[in-house]
Protein backbone atom coordinates (compact mmCIF):
# COMPACT_ATOMS: atom_id res chain seq x y z
CA UNK A 1 0.00 0.00 0.00
CA UNK A 2 1.25 3.48 -0.82
CA UNK A 3 0.82 6.34 1.65
CA UNK A 4 1.91 9.73 0.40
CA UNK A 5 3.27 7.95 -2.67
CA UNK A 6 5.68 5.87 -0.56
CA UNK A 7 5.92 2.15 0.12
CA UNK A 8 5.98 0.79 3.67
CA UNK A 9 9.74 0.20 3.36
CA UNK A 10 10.32 3.82 2.37
CA UNK A 11 8.18 5.00 5.27
CA UNK A 12 10.05 2.75 7.72
CA UNK A 13 13.36 4.15 6.45
CA UNK A 14 12.06 7.68 7.06
CA UNK A 15 10.88 6.72 10.56
CA UNK A 16 14.31 5.28 11.37
CA UNK A 17 15.97 8.47 10.11
CA UNK A 18 13.70 10.49 12.43
CA UNK A 19 14.11 8.26 15.50
CA UNK A 20 13.71 10.30 18.69
CA UNK A 21 13.30 13.64 16.89
CA UNK A 22 10.60 16.21 17.54
CA UNK A 23 7.48 15.19 15.65
CA UNK A 24 8.65 11.64 14.99
CA UNK A 25 5.63 10.16 16.77
CA UNK A 26 3.19 12.10 14.62
CA UNK A 27 5.18 11.25 11.52
CA UNK A 28 4.67 7.55 12.27
CA UNK A 29 0.95 8.07 12.96
CA UNK A 30 0.54 9.91 9.66
CA UNK A 31 2.42 7.29 7.65
CA UNK A 32 1.15 4.03 9.14
CA UNK A 33 -2.62 4.23 9.06
CA UNK A 34 -3.24 0.80 10.60
CA UNK A 35 -1.40 1.31 13.92
CA UNK A 36 -2.84 -0.61 16.84
CA UNK A 37 -1.76 -0.30 20.46
CA UNK A 38 -0.31 -3.66 21.55
CA UNK A 39 1.54 -2.88 24.80
CA UNK A 40 2.03 -0.03 27.28
CA UNK A 41 5.12 0.46 29.46
CA UNK A 42 4.36 2.76 32.40
CA UNK A 43 8.04 3.01 33.34
CA UNK A 44 7.62 2.07 36.98
CA UNK A 45 10.96 2.14 38.78
CA UNK A 46 12.92 3.89 36.04
CA UNK A 47 15.11 6.98 36.34
CA UNK A 48 13.30 8.63 33.42
CA UNK A 49 11.18 11.74 34.13
CA UNK A 50 7.48 10.92 34.63
CA UNK A 51 6.32 13.31 31.90
CA UNK A 52 7.70 11.04 29.16
CA UNK A 53 5.46 8.11 30.13
CA UNK A 54 3.75 6.03 29.00
CA UNK A 55 5.82 4.31 26.32
CA UNK A 56 3.20 2.88 23.96
CA UNK A 57 4.04 0.09 21.55
CA UNK A 58 2.09 0.32 18.26
CA UNK A 59 2.01 -2.38 15.62
CA UNK A 60 1.46 -1.89 11.90
CA UNK A 61 0.30 -5.10 10.25
CA UNK A 62 0.86 -3.59 6.81
CA UNK A 63 4.54 -2.90 7.58
CA UNK A 64 4.90 -5.81 10.06
CA UNK A 65 6.65 -3.34 12.35
CA UNK A 66 6.31 -2.21 15.96
CA UNK A 67 7.00 1.41 16.83
CA UNK A 68 7.37 2.71 20.37
CA UNK A 69 6.17 6.27 21.02
CA UNK A 70 6.64 8.06 24.35
CA UNK A 71 4.37 10.73 25.82
CA UNK A 72 6.15 13.71 24.25
CA UNK A 73 5.37 12.07 20.91
CA UNK A 74 8.85 10.89 20.03
CA UNK A 75 9.72 7.49 18.67
CA UNK A 76 11.96 5.52 21.01
CA UNK A 77 12.48 2.34 19.01
CA UNK A 78 11.34 0.54 15.89
CA UNK A 79 11.24 -3.27 15.64
CA UNK A 80 10.66 -5.71 12.84
CA UNK A 81 7.57 -7.79 13.56
CA UNK A 82 5.09 -7.54 16.39
CA UNK A 83 6.49 -6.78 19.84
CA UNK A 84 3.66 -6.93 22.39
CA UNK A 85 5.84 -7.16 25.49
CA UNK A 86 8.69 -5.17 27.02
CA UNK A 87 11.71 -4.94 24.71
CA UNK A 88 14.66 -7.21 25.56
CA UNK A 89 18.39 -6.96 24.97
CA UNK A 90 18.14 -9.90 22.57
CA UNK A 91 15.72 -7.87 20.41
CA UNK A 92 18.34 -5.15 20.07
CA UNK A 93 21.39 -7.43 19.79
CA UNK A 94 19.77 -9.46 17.01
CA UNK A 95 19.21 -6.35 14.90
CA UNK A 96 15.44 -6.76 15.11
CA UNK A 97 15.06 -3.45 16.95
CA UNK A 98 16.68 -0.06 16.51
CA UNK A 99 16.41 2.23 19.51
CA UNK A 100 17.55 5.62 20.67
CA UNK A 101 20.73 5.49 22.80
CA UNK A 102 18.88 7.23 25.65
CA UNK A 103 16.55 4.26 26.06
CA UNK A 104 19.34 1.72 25.63
CA UNK A 105 20.51 2.71 29.12
CA UNK A 106 17.26 1.43 30.67
CA UNK A 107 18.38 -1.12 33.26
CA UNK A 108 15.20 -3.15 32.67
CA UNK A 109 16.42 -4.21 29.21
CA UNK A 110 18.05 -7.55 29.97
Amino acid sequence: MLVGGKTSQERIAEALDRLHTIGSGQHVRDNFLDLELVYTDLGVGTPFPPMIFPFNYYYSREADTTVNICAPERTIFICKGKLDRFIRKADVDSGRCTLTPIYSGDSRII
